[in-house]
């Protein structure tokens, strides 16, 4: 099992965006575009999963 450690934040524009955190600064990884309507709840994140709750549904992402 591999872990890394990375940041998420999910903006009002529903693109989630993928940080990894160093010394310096952090740098974006990946970006995903995961709501077509505004998001205003924070991401949950459990296990392999990740819910997102957008203006008019909940969805849930795979990680691979």
């Amino acid at each position: 099992m591999v872990l890394v450690k990375v940041i998420l934040a999910l903006p009002a524009n529903g693109e989630i965006l993928i940080f990894e955190p160093n010394n310096k600064n952090y740098a974006t990884i990946a970006t995903y575009k995961v709501a077509e309507t505004e998001v205003y709840a924070h991401p949950l994140v459990v296990g392999k999963n990740i819910f997102v709750k957008d203006e008019e549904m909940l969805t849930c992402w795979l990680i691979e």
